[in-house]
């Protein structure tokens, strides 16, 4: 398609927010009437209906020609947001949906694709705005959280004992009434040798969009265990630990109890 396009389009990616929520809530024959009700919304909005497509799940895809692709989306939009109705229903929802451009004859597909999932995973991060334009910058973040992960799969693949990048700090949880320091937070640190030093809020994203934040949360737990030993060494008494986790490491809940 970008290869036989004579005049620029764009393209867009739209996805049904908390979708799995909605399924598990209202049953799946509710799921399903509310993607034909959005692929409904979406088709009434272009002026060639052939233009949209189902991707995959709760995803869509559509091309516009239009000279205003924003107008586009938010009359899609606004067609959503009346909500699906049935006699026994009414469901509000929301979408989010990333733009991209697509010059005559300067991309392939697929960059194209990918220009629009990034605009689109961007949307729907900031939930200030429903429609996020592709910008340059989300591929430069897209390829550096990429080469984080890889990074990261080389740390945790390689022994504690030889894998000196992260590490852990023992953040004291002070009372002011108590002199004695008895209750420590776990705060984990990246300290790459390629990277440099990485906050733990992008490594931490990076890991739980990889699939990796079970590994890296018990490398992070097995660390803690070491520190404290060598804190309770040092203090001549026990201490109690604090240890922030994330909400994909909690779905398994026989993980820390056993």
């Amino acid at each position: 398609l970008t290869q036989q396009a004579t005049r620029p389009f764009n393209l867009a990616y739209l996805d049904i927010d908390n979708f799995k929520s909605i399924n598990d809530i209202n049953g799946n024959y509710i799921g399903d009437q509310i993607i034909k009700f959005t692929a409904n919304a979406i088709q009434q909005s272009l002026s060639s209906p052939n233009n949209a497509f189902r991707v995959a799940g709760d995803e869509f895809a559509f091309i516009t020609y239009d000279e205003d692709p924003v107008a586009v989306c938010q009359e899609v939009l606004d067609k959503i947001e009346a909500g699906y109705s049935d006699k026994s229903n009414r469901i509000s929802f929301t979408v989010s949906i990333g733009i991209a451009r697509a010059p005559v004859h300067m991309l392939n597909s697929d960059e194209l694709i990918l220009n629009a999932s990034l605009a689109l995973k961007d949307c729907k991060k900031h939930r200030d705005t429903r429609i996020q334009h592709y910008d340059t910058h989300l591929s430069a973040l897209y390829h550096r959280q990429t080469q984080l992960i890889e990074a990261m799969r080389i740390q945790l693949s390689t022994s504690i004992t030889e894998s000196h990048e992260l590490y852990v700090v023992l953040q004291p949880i002070v009372d002011v009434n108590n002199d004695r320091w008895d209750y420590f937070e776990i705060l984990a640190r990246w300290n790459s040798s390629v990277y440099g030093n990485i906050s733990p809020a992008e490594f931490i994203e990076a890991a739980e969009q990889s699939g990796l934040i079970i590994e890296l949360g018990e490398r992070i737990i097995e660390l803690a265990c070491i520190a404290k030993q060598e804190l309770e060494a040092h203090l001549g008494y026990t201490v109690k630990l604090s240890i922030n986790c994330s909400a994909h490491e909690l779905v398994d809940s026989n993980r820390y109890i056993n």
